[in-house]
């Protein structure tokens, strides 16, 4: 079994474990009517977070890893995913923006709050992808399950 395999996996069931808790207590919190809008915000947050912005954890850890391999740093790769990364975001929000009048507004209980979580929780992911990327591009897949174990 490859080195992190087991941090990896308790990392991950802990995070299953308490976003399965989080989302009862918010439904219980907040009733059954404002349940609705917070949970389109956690799906599409955690459907679109990872689907647009996972491929700059993929290429960060290629990157880290070659340049690992040659003994360089890790620095000039993270500063070009973070412009990428950030140019992005800004895409990603134009398009977030769009969608409001759209529909994505009454999916939201025409709730701004809500879509300020919406844009806060994609940049979040956004750039915790990088991170996840340098974690598993120096091979450090111990802190790499730690990640997903705080995240939940």
């Amino acid at each position: 079994m490859p080195d992190g395999t087991p941090a990896i996996a308790l990392g991950l069931a802990i995070n299953g474990i308490s976003t399965y808790g989080f989302l009862v207590l918010a439904r219980r919190a907040v009733g059954d009517e404002a349940y609705g809008g917070l949970a389109i915000v956690w799906s599409l947050v955690y459907i679109l977070g990872p689907g647009l912005f996972q491929p700059l954890e993929q290429e960060v850890a290629r990157a880290t890893a070659a340049r690992g391999s040659l003994g360089q740093g890790s620095a000039p790769v993270l500063r070009q995913a973070a412009n990428i990364g950030v140019v992005f975001l800004a895409l990603v929000f134009t398009g977030v923006l769009v969608a409001w009048p759209l529909g994505l507004s009454g999916m939201l209980d025409d709730r701004p709050d809500l879509l300020a979580a919406l844009l806060l929780g994609l940049a979040a992911f956004a750039f915790a992808e990088l991170g996840r990327g340098i974690l598993s591009g120096r091979h450090l897949f111990t802190e790499y399950g730690r990640y997903f174990a705080a995240e939940g």
